[in-house]
């Protein structure tokens, strides 16, 4: 154990003196966050903010519709529209001159509808009203009264919260690059060959590597870029007691998943871009980013991303105080973790035999 000490400990003044590449990781973070927050925030503003919405109509003196007259058009207040009444007024030319959006011809026994190209959507709602209003009037349909308690709600994200969250999953995948000065000084020291015949074990030696690199993830990531998120963006990191330990464990099995890049290749650039280039595709699939994307993908595809498990059941957290996929997400990062050591120890004690 003492062993293993004092080898950790030599790997993790490498790590710290490339002071730059932890600052750059962190600030990259809330950067990186903070620009995409700041982005999908104000797409969101500008698409829920108001329009001004329009119906005119023409209600004929002998239209059966007009003992309705009232509650219809209240009914179109009520909801943010703005309802106009005209005489003879031609409608293709209110929609064309931009008066209204929809129009209404209320006849004596019939209505017809003419809707702006544009509005498509919202003339079909009209129309969908309308229709179940001549039901109403009809004795063909039954209002149907809705206990507002028994209708099931999920809380969405925020934009901080939501990015903050899968951002800063993201970065802790990449903290293996924390590896790199160990890498490259064991190849300028020709260490890897004095390694062969020193006492220390193959095991000694990943694990030495494996917990310094976990342990600088922990702070510069788990602690202080979340921390960072939570006092300056205000992101929310829900069920602290639950959310900061899956955290710890996902930087744990990401740096044992990346340090087998650096075991297996030589070359710590190669290492790092093929790592890179694995992560961002998993990051597609299971929604850190293009999220216009994600939706082309299949469940199972999603599912067999590490990321889909841990970004769906801490922005569950976040939002709703708990998630079903907690017990799936530590399950599989587990796995990853142990899977991942195993295999970097029994190729590390193979390099040393040989």
């Amino acid at each position: 154990m003492s062993r293993l000490f004092y080898i950790a400990k030599n790997y993790l003044k490498l790590i710290m003196r490339s002071k730059a590449m932890i600052i750059i990781t962190v600030l990259g973070t809330i950067m990186v966050v903070a620009a995409l927050s700041s982005t999908f925030r104000t797409i969101l503003n500008e698409a829920e903010k108001d329009t001004d919405f329009a119906i005119g109509y023409h209600m004929e003196d002998d239209s059966i519709y007009s003992i309705a007259e009232t509650q219809l058009a209240d009914g179109f207040e009520t909801e943010g529209l703005t309802v106009i009444k005209y005489i003879d007024e031609d409608p293709e030319e209110l929609i064309k001159n931009g008066d209204v959006e929809v129009f209404i011809d209320f006849e004596k026994d019939s209505y017809s509808i003419t809707g702006d190209k544009q509005k498509q959507i919202d003339t079909r709602v009209i129309q969908y009203v309308l229709y179940n209003v001549d039901s109403m009037m009809n004795g063909e349909f039954q209002s149907v009264k809705v206990d507002p308690e028994e209708l099931a709600t999920v809380e969405t994200p925020t934009a901080e919260d939501y990015y903050g969250i899968v951002q800063t999953v993201y970065f802790i995948s990449l903290c293996a690059v924390f590896l790199t000065p160990i890498f490259i000084n064991e190849r300028k020291g020709n260490i890897v060959s004095r390694f062969k015949i020193s006492s220390a074990s193959g095991t000694h030696s990943y694990l030495g590597k494996l917990t310094s690199c976990v342990l600088v993830s922990w702070i510069a990531q788990t602690f202080l870029a979340t921390g960072a998120l939570v006092i300056l963006l205000g992101v929310h990191i829900g069920v602290p007691l639950v959310s900061i330990p899956v955290l710890m464990l996902a930087t744990a099995a990401f740096c044992a998943f990346g340090m087998l890049f650096f075991i297996i290749f030589k070359n710590p650039a190669a290492s790092i871009g093929l790592l890179f280039g694995i992560l961002w595709f998993a990051g597609l699939v299971g929604g850190t980013f293009e999220t216009y994307m994600y939706s082309s993908f299949s469940e199972r595809a999603k599912e067999m991303s590490p990321y889909y498990f841990l970004n769906r059941s801490l922005v569950e957290l976040s939002t709703q105080g708990s998630s079903d996929y907690i017990l799936p997400c530590v399950a599989e990062m587990t796995v990853i973790l142990i899977v991942s050591a195993l295999l970097g120890i029994l190729i590390t004690n193979k390099k040393k035999e040989v």
